[in-house]
């Protein structure tokens, strides 16, 4: 991540947005102290985790509807060791926007997989093998390379993932996230299958 996105002003990618959006997310900078750019955003956003500040809710929505690449690496380096289960969903969840650089993705591979191995927990492994799939999307030679080091998880794990389907087929409209959102899985079948290349359930 260069400093030619780090300088850039929080209200220059506030702009790109859907107008719908830009009035609220303009209250949300307010909310965390008016950072003027980037740089002091991210510093926002790492003491809000560090601190376990409410303020983290906020600055991941912003993230979440800004939807710029460039934060990709940035969000990983200070939310991916995390051991907070709705902190690493929630990562998850707000990460749609895909580098284009293989290689970056590639970087953080581990990092995923390593937080769906160590936080026991059905959402963290669900939007996590959701984030998988959007990136094999746009990248399928990444898959390869989880196939050949599978992540192996209880078969617990995958009772939790059975009873997460059935409360969204019970529960959920369709235009809920985990529904028909891009970069979800509409039905269960679809979620096994796909997670089934790269995780072992034991």
């Amino acid at each position: 991540m260069g400093n030619v996105f780090l300088d850039k002003e929080m209200a220059s990618l506030i702009e790109k947005v859907d107008k719908v959006d830009q009035k609220p997310l303009s209250a949300y900078i307010k909310m965390i102290g008016s950072p003027k750019n980037v740089r002091e955003f991210l510093q926002t956003f790492d003491k809000s985790i560090k601190e376990g500040r409410s303020s983290q809710t906020i600055c991941f929505k912003l993230i979440e509807k800004i939807n710029d690449q460039e934060f990709f690496s940035c969000v990983f380096d200070i939310v991916g060791k995390t051991e907070n289960s709705v902190q690493a969903q929630t990562l998850f969840k707000v990460i749609t926007a895909i580098p284009d650089d293989i290689k970056i993705v590639e970087n953080y591979m581990e990092m995923i997989t390593n937080l769906i191995k160590n936080i026991n927990d059905t959402e963290v492994l669900y939007h996590g093998v959701c984030l998988i799939y959007r990136i094999v999307t746009k990248h399928p030679e990444l898959a390869q390379k989880l196939e050949e080091e599978p992540i192996v998880l209880s078969k617990k794990s995958l009772d939790g993932i059975i009873n997460k389907f059935d409360i969204l087929d019970k529960w959920q409209t369709k235009n809920h996230r985990g529904k028909t959102k891009p970069g979800y899985f509409a039905t269960q079948d679809d979620f096994i299958n796909f997670s089934m290349n790269f995780i072992k359930f034991q």
